[in-house]
């Protein structure tokens, strides 16, 4: 059995590729526009992805925000655009 990887959403607008820019990690990419991204990983087809906060706030039983753990969290940002 091999070690899954993981199933990454990636907006792929521009704008956004600061953000990914220095990931290192085994990961599939899957690229699309918010709204796909979306409902990809609220169909579970995607493992981690942004979110939009509309989409969050419609869905705050299905989907965690990374970082929302039993541990301390200094320091979170959430970006907008």
């Amino acid at each position: 059995m091999g070690i899954a990887v993981i199933r990454l959403g990636r907006i792929s607008y521009v704008n956004m590729a600061p953000v990914f820019h220095r990931l290192v990690a085994e990961v599939e990419e899957v690229t699309g526009v918010p709204t796909e991204l979306n409902a990809m990983l609220l169909d579970g087809q995607l493992d981690i992805a942004p979110i939009s906060s509309i989409e969050y706030a419609r869905q705050i039983e299905e989907v965690e925000i990374a970082g929302a753990d039993h541990h301390r969290v200094h320091m979170r940002v959430t970006f907008s655009w």
